[in-house]
């Protein structure tokens, strides 16, 4: 995707609750990673970015001295229509969540849209929440003291505000995976959520739009998983 024409992609500021964290536009993908990005007016610490955790569509070599395997890729569209975005709560919160692994990994993460304006700032809102253990709320109003530009939309405000009509994911415990578990109700619900008449249709590429879907969904589970096998072994589904 070319953005070359669009204003404010150059944006790139350090996230307040975590130095090992990047946000900002996407001019910078093509040099993370790079020795010589401070030749370039862009702070030197950006070399040193091993993964990137895109929100908006970006080429294959968008960001081409990361490993595809550290590119993780959340196609959300900047609306204040919930409508425009499916299950929009789950993923916001995964795009957080995938942040967090990339960081527990021990990489340096460039999280990103393409102005850095509304889905940046929600993301990385979320993660500071994460880590700081405070609200999203406070954590966007610490960002919103870095990145000057941050200005989520409504739908997206309704997130962070906990209002949004869908739930978000939240780390399983002991308690959620006595029966009925929630592990396994979330499995059921993901396969409720495919849409069944499209599910065979290659020619529409449905298939494999559902699969990226189910796989996105399910990502978030591993843990549930592991934890509800100590306390449900053999359940079917959860092995």
């Amino acid at each position: 995707m070319d953005y070359s024409g669009w204003r404010g992609i150059g944006t790139v500021v350090q996230h307040p609750d975590d130095a090992g964290l990047w946000i900002g536009g996407s001019a910078q993908l093509p040099f993370l990673g790079s020795d010589d990005v401070a030749t370039r007016g862009l702070p030197a610490a950006l070399g040193e970015v091993s993964a990137v955790v895109s929100l908006c569509r970006v080429g294959q070599d968008a960001a081409p001295l990361i490993a595809a395997e550290n590119h993780a890729t959340f196609w959300l569209i900047d609306s204040a229509d919930p409508a425009e975005n499916a299950h929009l709560d789950f993923v916001l919160r995964d795009a957080a969540e995938a942040v967090a692994r990339f960081r527990a990994e021990g990489h340096t993460v460039y999280l990103h849209c393409v102005q850095a304006e509304s889905r940046t700032p929600t993301v990385a809102a979320l993660y500071g929440a994460m880590v700081s253990g405070g609200s999203e709320l406070e954590s966007l109003e610490r960002i919103s003291r870095a990145l000057s530009n941050a200005h989520p939309n409504g739908a997206f405000m309704d997130v962070l505000r906990g209002t949004a009509s869908v739930s978000g994911y939240r780390p399983l415990t002991e308690t959620d995976c006595r029966p009925p578990c929630l592990a396994r109700l979330r499995l059921q619900e993901v396969f409720a959520m495919l849409p069944q008449n499209n599910i065979h249709d290659a020619k529409c590429g449905c298939i494999r739009s559902n699969t990226r879907f189910l796989l996105n969904l399910l990502q978030p589970l591993r843990q549930s998983r592991s934890i509800c096998q100590q306390f449900v072994p053999g359940d079917p589904l959860l092995v």
